[in-house]
């Protein structure tokens, strides 16, 4: 009996994608939430944009631990600050005006619009209300004019923060120009204040996420002598490997090649690739341990679901990368 390859094909293929579907959720998911305790580290690893729940968990652990060190580590900032709930960024900037002339103070931002409304957010300057605006969902630049001659901060407030179903609308901004000076959002001068019914929690920006991290772990109270800053020059997120590598080799330097052990505190699912990576440059699975307290939030399922495969993916290419 002969087989028609084109009716096998169109029967596999189907079978293929169900069975890649049903494996890339729960199944794969639960696979790849790894944890490792590792009671002998004496290094505590902050890998990535952490919330202030997860920073609180890592200082708790850094003062009740023995550790000699908090490593900070992540990428690059994207350009545009994504404010994620609604709050105010402040960005400080000292400005005098040499002229006459009224001050022009451009915001470059976007937003999503979620219900048939696009993000809402308002500009200060010195406190002083300019105006309000609704982003447009692609980048624009929003003048505002005031008669301040000295600015010492300029502040911009999101109003209408909301998640519906899977849409989240949300409000970006890449700086803050006042006549011929410009400000990146994702600088030092720079801090993103939320304010929720429980209070406000002061989240400090930089141009990596390892340097952010350290700045509010200062601000927290750790001495900056106690944190290492390892940070990677780079916008993508599939560096894991790389960040492995890059810090391994700074832990090297400081306390002697392998001559440490090491907990990391990440997110899920990603815990699984981030120990994958650590393992392999530190070559030894006893001084390796990896622990996490949230969940990477995607509110689209498929979405979940392709980042899944993309974190198996990951460790696949960990698994047979060849050091060269």
């Amino acid at each position: 009996m002969k087989i028609n390859r084109k009716h096998l094909a169109l029967l596999i293929v189907p079978v293929v994608i169900y069975a890649l579907w049903y494996l890339s959720g729960d199944v794969l998911f639960n696979f790849l939430c790894f944890k490792k305790e590792n009671k002998q580290a004496n290094v505590l690893i902050l890998e990535g944009w952490l919330d202030k729940d997860e920073l609180n968990y890592a200082e708790e652990l850094f003062i009740e631990g023995d550790y000699n060190i908090i490593v900070t580590t992540g990428i690059k900032m994207p350009e545009f600050f994504r404010l994620w709930r609604n709050g105010d960024v402040v960005v400080q900037t000292d400005y005098k005006s040499s002229t006459s002339d009224s001050v022009n103070i451009i915001i470059e931002a976007f937003g999503e619009r979620v219900r048939q409304e696009n993000a809402k957010f308002s500009v200060f300057a010195n406190d002083k209300l300019l105006g309000s605006r609704y982003a447009t969902t692609k980048p624009l630049k929003y003048c505002f004019k005031t008669s301040e001659k000295e600015i010492d901060s300029v502040t911009i407030r999101f109003h209408n923060d909301k998640v519906f179903k899977n849409e989240d609308r949300n409000l970006l901004i890449s700086y803050v120009s006042i006549n011929d000076h410009t400000w990146p959002i994702n600088r030092d001068n720079v801090c993103y204040y939320v304010h929720s019914h429980s209070g406000t929690v002061k989240y400090h920006l930089a141009q990596t996420k390892a340097n952010r991290i350290k700045k509010d772990l200062i601000y927290m109270g750790i001495e900056e002598q106690n944190i290492l800053s390892v940070s990677i020059n780079e916008f993508e997120s599939s560096k894991t490997y790389e960040n492995a590598q890059i810090t391994v080799s700074k832990m090297d330097s400081l306390f002697g090649k392998r001559n440490y052990s090491v907990i990391i505190i990440s997110r899920y699912p990603h815990t699984r690739r981030t120990y994958t990576a650590f393992l392999k440059c530190i070559k030894n699975k006893n001084k390796v341990g990896i622990t996490a307290l949230e969940v990477y939030k995607n509110d689209k399922l498929l979405n979940r679901r392709l980042n899944n495969l993309r974190e198996l993916f990951g460790i696949v290419y960990i698994k047979f990368q060849i050091n060269k």
